[in-house]
C-alpha cells in the first residue's frame, strides 16, 4: 500500500512517507531530483534531467548517476514515481501532499491566512546541490517567485488586520514579513505604529533606531523624510493616549450586539463619520459613551491621540460654526489663542491628529455646522466623528446607525435587557426592591409599552417608591391611549415617552411640578445653589427628582435629558415666563459681578473655573437681558446689563474666546442699531450703552487683526464717553486705538493717544490700567529704536502689575523684557527674566508665552556654548509650539536645531532639521527663512564631497538678494572654497531646483558609512 507523501520545502526540505521520515533518499541530488519532478507538470526527459543534475560528469557517467539516483527513490516512492526508458515524472493518481502547492493553490482560492501558515521560510532555505547550477537557477526564481506572493500575501494581512484593529495579530504578521525582507521601509514604520498601537512606546521609539542603523550599515543611505517624521510624531505621543471620558454613574446594561457593529464601523477606515440616530431617551449618548470606554480599555492604539467628548447640550446654533469649534477645542484640552478663528484653530489642530471626536447631541446644530464637518473630515484625514443626533446629518461621508430600544424578549420572563435595565433602576430608587411573581407581568408590560426606551424605562423604575408596578403599567397605558387620540399633537416616535413623562409628571407632588418645569430654564448642567436662587428647589426636592429619574446628577451639577428638558418645558406656566427669565439673568448678573470684583489676579483667578462653567448660563442671561432691554426698558434689566457688561468681556479675555466676545457684542449692537439706539436722536443711556458694546466689539476685532472699520467706529464712541465721564471704556477706546494703530504701522496718531491713555490711568488709580498703559508706551518706544526707552517703560508695566499680583501679564511683560536686554548686549539678565517668564507662563497656562520664552533661552545657552540646555530649551519650545500649532515659529525652531548640529558636528541631523525648516518654511510662504535654509547648502555639499555641485550653488546664490547674515553664512561658505577652485557660473539652475533637490535628497545626505550619525 503506497500511502501518503508529504513534502516540505518552505523553510527547508523535509519528505515524510505515512509520517515517517523517508529513507531512500539520503543523498541531495535525489532529494533535488524528487523536488525538481514534483514542480513539473509533466514528465521530463532523461536528458533533461542529466544536464539538470550532473552536468560536471562525462555522458557516460551522468546516465549511470541518474539510473542510480532513480533507483533509490523507487525503494520506497515506487507508487509515486513514473519512469521509463525515455522519461522520468510524477504519478498524477498517487496521494502526495506538497506545501509549495498548497502555497500557491491556497492563494488562487483567496485564503490568504492558512497559505500563510505554511509559509515558514524561503524556499529550499539552506539546501544547496553542488555542481548543479542550472538546478540552482531554477531554485532562486522558485524561490524568489513564492518569497514575493508571501510578501504581497502578509502586506495585504498586515493591512486589514489594522483594519480590524488587531494590532497583536498585525504586529506578528509585520515581524513575519520583515523576517522575509527587511528592507521593506514602509512596513518598519507600519511596526514602529503598531508597537504603538500596543502601548509599547518605547519599543516603537527603539525600532527607529534599528531602521536606522539597518540602512546606514547594509545600503548606506538614510531613512525616508516619512519615517523621520513617523519617529517625531510617535516621540510626543503619550502611552495611554489621551481621554476625557465621565466616569459613569450607573451601570450599562445590554446592547452588545450594537457595541460590537460600532467598533467594526470605527475600525474601518473608510468609515469617518458615524451616527448614532434615534429618538430622544433612546440611549444614544450612553451607547457612544461605553463604545467609547470600551475602545479605550481594550484598543486604545485605534486612536493615537485620543478619545474625547464633546458635549454640546447648551450649544445654541449660531450663523457661523465657532461655537462648535470653541466647545471642540475645549474638550480636546485647546487653550484657544485667540489668533484664529475657532474655526480655523480647530482644523489646524486636528489636522495631524488621530483622534475619535464624540459630538453628543449634534441635532440643533446640523444645519449651521454640516459644511465644518465636511470640511474637518476632508482636512484632518485621521480624525473620526461619532456623532449622537435625532437629525440625519446628510453627508455622504456620513454611516448611519439607527438605534432601536432595548430587546423585550429573553430566556427568561426577567431576563431581557429591558427588564434588567428596569429592575436595576428600581433597585437604586428603592434598594429592596425585589419584584414578586404578580410583578412580573407589569414590568413586562411596562416595557413593551415603552418600546425598550432606556429613558422611559428608567423613568418607570424611579416610580417604585411611590406605585405598584401593576399601577405603572395601567397608568403608562392609559396615558398612551390618549395621546393616541387626533386631539393631541403628539409625533409618534415619543409617545410612549411622552406617556412616561406624563406618568411620572402626575406621581410628582403638586408642589415639586413647576420646579421641575422652570428648571428647563437653564441651558445645560446647574448647581444647587442655583437651582435654589432661580427657581426656589431646595436639596430635598432636587434629590426627588433625580430619585425619579428625571434629574441626573453627576459632579454635584444637575442635568435634564434634552427630550425631557422639552417635554417639561410645555408645562411651565406662560404667565411666568417672564419672571422666570428675570431671575436666570438677574441670578447669573450678580454671579459674575461678585466674582469679578477684584483685580487682585490670584483672587480673581480662585473664581475663574466657576465663571467657566457657568459660561452657558452667562451667555444666555446676556442674550436674554439685551434682548429684553430693548423691548422693555425695565430698569432692573438697565441694571443687571451694566452689571454684566465689563465682567463678561473680560471673562471673554481672560480665556482667549475673542472670537465669541466679538460675536457676541456684534450681535447686541445690531439689537440696538435696530431699536435706534445709535441714532442722535436716542436718549442718552441708549446712545451711551451702544458706544459702550461698540468698544467692546472693536477691541475684539482689532485683536483678531480684524481691522476693517475698528477706528472709525470706536472714535465715533470717544465723544460720548468723555462727555459722560465713562472712563473705564474711554480708556478700553483709546487702547483699541493705540493698538490698532501700531499694528498697522500708522504711528503719528499714537503719542496723543497715549497721553490721553495716561491722563486716564492717572484719574482712576487702578494698577491694571497703569500696566496697559507703559506696555504700550514700551512697544511705541522700541517702534522708535529705543530699547533703553522701551526697556524702562517695560520695568514700569512690570511693577504696576506687581501690585496687583498679575503674574500673566508679567509672564508676558518679562518676555518682551528679555528681548529688549537682548538688543541691548545684557544676555544674563535676559535669561533670568527668560526664566521667571516661562515658570509664570507654566503657572497660568499660557503656552505660546512660555514657547518664546524657552525659544530665546535657546538662543541664550546655544551662544554660550551650553549646548545641552540649549537643545533642552529648543526641544520643550517646540512642544509648546506644536501644542498651539504655531508653525510659523516652528520654522525658526527646526532651523534653530540645525544650527545646533552644525555646531557639534552632526551632519545628518543638520540636514534632517534643514529639511523640516524649510518644508514648513514653504508652507508658510516665508521667503527669508527659505533663503536662510539654502544658503546653509552649499557648505554641506562641500562636506559630502560634492564639490561641483557646491561650487553651482554658490554661484545661483551670489546672484540673489540676501540679508547681511545671509550674506555672512554664503562668505564663509565661499572663503572656504575659493581656496580650492574658482567659482563658475550657474546660467540654468534656479532656487526651486536647490530647494525641490535638498527636500529629495537632504535626508540621504551624510550615509552613517562615511560619517557617524550622533
Amino acid at each position: 500500500m503506497a500511502g501518503r507523501l508529504e513534502v516540505r520545502l518552505l523553510g527547508g526540505a523535509a519528505f515524510l512517507l505515512n509520517d515517517q521520515p523517508v529513507k531512500s533518499i539520503p543523498t541531495r541530488a535525489a532529494q533535488a531530483l524528487l523536488i525538481y519532478l514534483l514542480h513539473q507538470r509533466t514528465s521530463v526527459d532523461r536528458e533533461q534531467l542529466i544536464d539538470l543534475f550532473f552536468q560536471a560528469s562525462t555522458p557516460k557517467q551522468a546516465a549511470a548517476n541518474l539510473r542510480s539516483t532513480l533507483s533509490r527513490l523507487r525503494k520506497e516512492l515506487a507508487p509515486f514515481l513514473l519512469i521509463d526508458g525515455r522519461t522520468v515524472g510524477i504519478n498524477p493518481q498517487a496521494d502526495i501532499w506538497l506545501d509549495s502547492a498548497q502555497f500557491n493553490q491556497k492563494l488562487d482560492k483567496n485564503e490568504r491566512d492558512s497559505a500563510l501558515e505554511l509559509y515558514r521560510g524561503d524556499f529550499l532555505a539552506g539546501f544547496f546541490l553542488r555542481d548543479a547550477p542550472e538546478f540552482e537557477n531554477w531554485a532562486l526564481v522558485e524561490r524568489e517567485r513564492l518569497r514575493l506572493k508571501a510578501i504581497e500575501a502578509l502586506k495585504t494581512q498586515v493591512t486589514q488586520l489594522q483594519e480590524q484593529a488587531t494590532y497583536w495579530d498585525a504586529l506578528d504578521a509585520v515581524n513575519k514579513l520583515l523576517g522575509i525582507e527587511s528592507y521593506l521601509e514602509e512596513m518598519h514604520r507600519t511596526k514602529m505604529l503598531l508597537l504603538m498601537r500596543t502601548g509599547q512606546r518605547a519599543r516603537a521609539l527603539q525600532q527607529y533606531q534599528t531602521v536606522v542603523n539597518l540602512f546606514a550599515d547594509e545600503l548606506g543611505v538614510a531613512v525616508l523624510p516619512q519615517t523621520v517624521a513617523l519617529y517625531e510624531r510617535i516621540n510626543n505621543l503619550t502611552t495611554p493616549p489621551p481621554h476625557n471620558l465621565p466616569v459613569p454613574t450607573d451601570q450599562f446594561i445590554g446592547r452588545e450586539p450594537e457595541m460590537r457593529t460600532i467598533l467594526q464601523l470605527l475600525a474601518d477606515p473608510s468609515r469617518r463619520l458615524i451616527t448614532l440616530f434615534g429618538i430622544g431617551g433612546i440611549g444614544k449618548t450612553r451607547l457612544a459613551l461605553e463604545v467609547a470606554r470600551r475602545l479605550a480599555k481594550q484598543q486604545a492604539g485605534m486612536f493615537l491621540d485620543g478619545t474625547f467628548f464633546v458635549s454640546l447640550i447648551g450649544v445654541e446654533a449660531a450663523a457661523t460654526a465657532v461655537p462648535f469649534a470653541q466647545q471642540v477645542l475645549q474638550a480636546i484640552g485647546v487653550t484657544a489663542s485667540g489668533r484664529q478663528a475657532p474655526t480655523e484653530e480647530a482644523i489646524a489642530h486636528l489636522r495631524q491628529r488621530e483622534m475619535l471626536l464624540i459630538l453628543d447631541n449634534f441635532e440643533q446644530l446640523v444645519t449651521q455646522n454640516r459644511d465644518f464637518l465636511a470640511r474637518l473630515l476632508t482636512e484632518a484625514p485621521h480624525i473620526k466623528l461619532l456623532v449622537t443626533s435625532r437629525e440625519r446629518l446628510n453627508l455622504v461621508e456620513e454611516t448611519v446607525f439607527d438605534l432601536a430600544g432595548l430587546p423585550l424578549t429573553g430566556a427568561e420572563p426577567l431576563h431581557s435587557d429591558a427588564a434588567q435595565l428596569f429592575m436595576t433602576h428600581a433597585q437604586r430608587s428603592q434598594f429592596t426592591f425585589a419584584p414578586t411573581p404578580a410583578d412580573q407581568p407589569a414590568i413586562l408590560q411596562t416595557c413593551h409599552l415603552l418600546e425598550g426606551i432606556p429613558l422611559g424605562i428608567e423613568l418607570a423604575a424611579g416610580s417604585v417608591r411611590y406605585a405598584s408596578c401593576a399601577e405603572i403599567a395601567r397608568q403608562v397605558a392609559e396615558n398612551l391611549g390618549s395621546l393616541s387620540s387626533p386631539l393631541h399633537n403628539v409625533p409618534a416616535r415619543h409617545r410612549s415617552l411622552r406617556a412616561m413623562f406624563l406618568y411620572s409628571w402626575e406621581l410628582l407632588p403638586e408642589p415639586l411640578r413647576p420646579i421641575f418645569a422652570n428648571l428647563t430654564v437653564f441651558p445645560a448642567a446647574f448647581d444647587a445653589a442655583a437651582a435654589q436662587s432661580v427657581v426656589g428647589a431646595t436639596e430635598a426636592q432636587l434629590n426627588r427628582l433625580v430619585d425619579t429619574a428625571l434629574l441626573k446628577l453627576a459632579d454635584g451639577r444637575f442635568q435634564i435629558h434634552p427630550l425631557l428638558k422639552t417635554f417639561a418645558a410645555e408645562q411651565r406656566d406662560a404667565a411666568e415666563e417672564l419672571t422666570l427669565y428675570g431671575r436666570h439673568a438677574s441670578y447669573f448678573a450678580q454671579f459674575i459681578t461678585e466674582s469679578s470684583q477684584t483685580y487682585h489676579r490670584p483672587t480673581y483667578l480662585q473664581s475663574l473655573p466657576a465663571l467657566v462653567t457657568a459660561y452657558d448660563d452667562l451667555v444666555a442671561a446676556w442674550r436674554w437681558s439685551i434682548a429684553h432691554l430693548v423691548a422693555t426698558q425695565s430698569q432692573p434689566v438697565w441694571a443687571w446689563v451694566m452689571a454684566m457688561r465689563r465682567p463678561f468681556v473680560r471673562l471673554h479675555f481672560q480665556k482667549n474666546r475673542f472670537y465669541a466676545i466679538r460675536d457676541l457684542m456684534a450681535e447686541a449692537c445690531r439689537q440696538l442699531e435696530d431699536a435706534g439706539w445709535h441714532l442722535p436722536e436716542a436718549a442718552t443711556q441708549q446712545r451711551l450703552l451702544h458706544a459702550q458694546l461698540t468698544v467692546a466689539e472693536g477691541n475684539s476685532a482689532r485683536i483678531l487683526g480684524d481691522y476693517d472699520g475698528v477706528v472709525d467706529r470706536i472714535q465715533q464712541t470717544i465723544p460720548l464717553l468723555r462727555q459722560h465721564v465713562a472712563l473705564d471704556d474711554l480708556f478700553d477706546a483709546y487702547n483699541a486705538l493705540v493698538g490698532t494703530n501700531m499694528q498697522q504701522g500708522k504711528l503719528e496718531d499714537v503719542p496723543e493717544m497715549l497721553n490721553e491713555l495716561e491722563a486716564i490711568a492717572f484719574e482712576l488709580q487702578k494698577p491694571v490700567l497703569f500696566g496697559v498703559l507703559y506696555v504700550s508706551r514700551s512697544y511705541h518706544t522700541d517702534f522708535l529704536g529705543d530699547p533703553e526707552g522701551a526697556l524702562a517703560y517695560a520695568q514700569q508695566a512690570l511693577d504696576a502689575f506687581a501690585q496687583i499680583e498679575d503674574t500673566y501679564y508679567e509672564a508676558i511683560v518679562l518676555s518682551g523684557i528679555a528681548q529688549r536686554l537682548f538688543t541691548l548686549k545684557r544676555p544674563e539678565e535676559a535669561a533670568k527674566a527668560l526664566h521667571r517668564a516661562a515658570k509664570l507662563a507654566n503657572q497660568n497656562q499660557i503656552p505660546l508665552t512660555e514657547a518664546f520664552a524657552q525659544k530665546w533661552l535657546a538662543h541664550y545657552h546655544q551662544n554660550k556654548g551650553e549646548l545641552a540646555e540649549a537643545e533642552a530649551a529648543l526641544t520643550l519650545s517646540k512642544e509648546l509650539f506644536l501644542k498651539v500649532n504655531e508653525q510659523r515659529n516652528l520654522v525658526e525652531i527646526d532651523y534653530s536645531f540645525a544650527l545646533l548640529a552644525q555646531t557639534r558636528e552632526q551632519w545628518p541631523k543638520m540636514a534632517r532639521h534643514l529639511v523640516a525648516s524649510l518644508q514648513r518654511a514653504q508652507t508658510q510662504k516665508m521667503q527669508t527663512h527659505i533663503m536662510d535654509v539654502l544658503v546653509r547648502l552649499p557648505s554641506l555639499q562641500w562636506r559630502r564631497g560634492e564639490r561641483e555641485i557646491a561650487l553651482a550653488w554658490v554661484s545661483l546664490l551670489q546672484q540673489e538678494s540676501l540679508n547681511a547674515a545671509q550674506q555672512a553664512v554664503l562668505k564663509e561658505a565661499v572663503v572656504e572654497m575659493e581656496t580650492a577652485v574658482s567659482i563658475p557660473k550657474t546660467p540654468h539652475l534656479t532656487l526651486d531646483d536647490l530647494a525641490a533637490t535638498f527636500l529629495r535628497e537632504g535626508l540621504r545626505w551624510f550615509a552613517p558609512n562615511n560619517l557617524e550619525i550622533s
